[in-house]
């Protein structure tokens, strides 16, 4: 096995020609063969055709491949016509056989299972799993290789003297890694001469594969990894360290790869639960980072079959505990009534290190209720993969539920919105502590460091109108209706009443800014004008796109009842806390629409409308629509 094949590990599959060979000449077709004569099964004698999208895909002097042929309508619990025969690669190039082996007499149809790397146990009688392994010390070459894995599959074979292909597929997954400076190093040659040294925490090892489904199970020996191949610097980056897996899910807060680097050490977590997928090559693209900051996962899908890049940070070990404060001990937390907002923040002195959130937790067959959930807050920011569910809330009562559901995680993925939810077994506590690396468990009230709680809320500047917050999935949004009549500059926005004149405004190529009161309500409708306008929004708020309506949407499952106040009658549940109001909006024309809608602006000239069981999108421009504000 060259070294060459085995280090790149470019090969996608590699595909072997099965020739049948018939002692009779070669005029003879099939059809005029008696019944007693078999045809010998061989692999080409010439080289391997290789249909990959990668190159260097061929196989390699004393690769040992496996094959099974099971006549139709066997299957591999049943007998096995052939039964694992060995196929080995001479120098010459030529696929030899450890024995003879013969298509079924006859025209009878086969199917054919071939695996790589070859086991002398592999399949037992009765079954269709075999044992799949691979190497915790990949840095040997022989080891990395002997823990790649591929299958290959041609079904409804007859016998026939042209060449059968088989096309190998990897079955397992790959990684890469590859080391950006950061602010650690000047740049990668320095890292490199400081000799970064990396392993792979906790990966299951061994597993059963079934040839059958093509599905892994019993994962099981849990080892570290030592991926094989050679850092070098290439184009300002550290590359070339890779190592296989068997494909499974690693959890959000397990250490994954540690890095031994100029004398420190640093780690590297997902944050959220990451799952290894079959035929997948991911390239782990990591900065050498002094400071805590969570990792973060962007994915994109191109060869092997399935490729994946993965971008996130490497944190220097002993500096992942970011929590300010000079005394030793847990934070108190307290849960507030949330009367001011749905999202409080948690302050020690002027430093908040937390966030207290009464959101609506959605996750298909895991949760549909509200829940207070608390986030700690990291670099800035609430780390929104590190939640702990405080409370599991009776709908939107705002009173816990009396089993003992509580003390649960969740985790959010911020590239898919999607919630992994883990449940508790405890009863609700009104008061929960946190310690210096983000631990959470119930508290009796004033005890270890005191903490307090302030409103998060928008109060605008002008008018001082104040809206609170509420949380949806990874979205911030304000829970009532914008009703500013007002820049933020103080420019005042003009109010048209009359029919005539809002449609003489809107008719004109590009309308002057304007709004309008909804009829027989308080609530202000905007015409796109307004949106367009820089001054429209406090600082760090905006008005949403269309495609934050729609993930917002897909989020709730569509299910628009748990965005609606009681307006809307007994189908509201208002679980999300959005509250939006059952009313139309203004015509082009100037005149109000009553039908059952709520009508919301987005950034482009169309608006979300939110229907009696119904979410979509309308292309607009000249009317007048509610707006809604979203964190930017």
């Amino acid at each position: 096995m060259t070294q060459k094949r085995r280090n790149s590990l470019k090969a996608v599959m590699s595909t072997l020609l099965l020739t049948s060979l018939v002692a009779c000449q070669q005029d003879n077709s099939i059809e005029e063969l008696s019944s007693k004569e078999l045809i010998p099964i061989q692999l080409s004698s010439g080289e391997s055709i290789i249909q990959s999208r990668m190159s260097g895909t061929a196989f390699e002097e004393a690769d040992e491949i496996g094959i099974y042929v099971l006549k139709q309508p066997a299957t591999l619990v049943d007998s096995r016509h052939v039964d694992n025969m060995r196929f080995t690669l001479n120098k010459e190039k030529e696929w030899v056989p450890d024995s003879p082996i013969f298509y079924p007499a006859g025209n009878s149809i086969s199917d054919f299972i071939a695996y790589y790397p070859y086991k002398i146990s592999s399949v037992k009688a009765e079954e269709s799993t075999l044992l799949c392994e691979v190497n915790s010390d990949q840095s040997i070459p022989t080891n990395y290789a002997k823990s790649d894995f591929l299958v290959a599959k041609h079904l409804s074979i007859s016998p026939q003297k042209e060449p059968i292909t088989l096309q190998f597929k990897h079955q397992l997954t790959e990684i890469h890694i590859v080391l950006l400076p950061g602010n650690a190093y000047d740049s990668a040659e320095a890292l490199l001469a400081a000799n970064p040294i990396i392993s792979i925490k906790g990966v299951n090892t061994t597993a059963t594969y079934d040839l059958t489904n093509g599905s892994f199970s019993n994962l099981t020996n849990s080892k570290d990894i030592i991926p094989g191949g050679r850092f070098v610097v290439k184009d300002g980056k550290v590359e070339g360290k890779h190592a296989i897996m068997i494909p499974q899910k690693i959890a959000g807060n397990h250490v994954w790869i540690e890095l031994s680097l100029g004398g420190k050490n640093y780690l590297y977590t997902f944050g959220e639960n990451h799952p290894l997928l079959p035929a997948t090559k991911e390239t782990y693209t990591l900065t050498i980072k002094k400071s805590f900051t969570s990792g973060n996962i962007s994915a994109a899908i191109s060869n092997w079959e399935n490729e994946t890049n993965v971008a996130g940070d490497l944190i220097e070990d002993g500096e992942t505990t970011p929590l300010p404060p000079a005394e030793t001990g847990d934070y108190t937390i307290t849960i507030p009534d949330f009367t001011t907002s749905s999202v409080y923040k948690v302050m020690k002195d002027k430093e908040q290190v937390a966030e207290v959130c009464r959101e609506y937790l959605y996750s298909e067959g895991a949760i549909n209720n509200q829940a207070v959930v608390i986030y700690p807050f990291i670099a800035g920011e609430a780390d929104l993969t590190k939640g702990y569910v405080a409370q599991i809330l009776n709908a939107n009562a705002g009173t816990p539920v009396s089993s003992s559901t509580h003390g649960g995680s969740v985790s959010w993925n911020k590239s898919t919105n999607e919630l992994t939810y883990v449940p508790g077994s405890t009863t609700a506590a009104s008061s929960i502590a946190m310690n210096g690396i983000y631990e959470f468990t119930p508290a009796a009230p004033n005890t270890g460091i005191a903490t307090t709680l302030i409103a998060d809320i928008i109060t605008h500047p002008v008018s001082n109108n104040v809206y609170p917050i509420v949380k949806v999935g990874l979205q911030y949004w304000i829970g009532t209706n914008y009703k500013e009549k007002t820049l933020i500059n103080s420019t005042s926005i003009n109010l048209i009443s009359n029919d005539g004149k809002w449609a003489e405004n809107q008719g004109v190529t590009k309308p002057t800014p304007a709004y309008c009161l909804y009829t027989g309500t308080e609530e202000v409708l905007y015409n796109h004008a307004v949106i367009e306008q820089a001054n429209f929004m406090p600082q760090g708020w905006k008005v949403p796109t269309l495609v934050e309506w729609n993930n917002l949407s897909i989020y709730i499952n569509r299910n628009t009842a748990v965005m609606k106040d009681t307006s809307w009658g007994n189908e509201a549940t208002n679980l999300t806390g959005l509250s939006m109001l059952k009313m139309g909006n203004r015509g082009s024309n100037g005149s109000y629409s009553t039908s059952n809608l709520g009508n919301f602006w987005c950034m482009e000239k169309s608006y979300a409308s939110i229907a009696d069981t119904t979410f979509d999108a309308t292309n607009g421009g000249k009317e007048g629509n509610v707006v809604r504000c979203i964190r930017q």
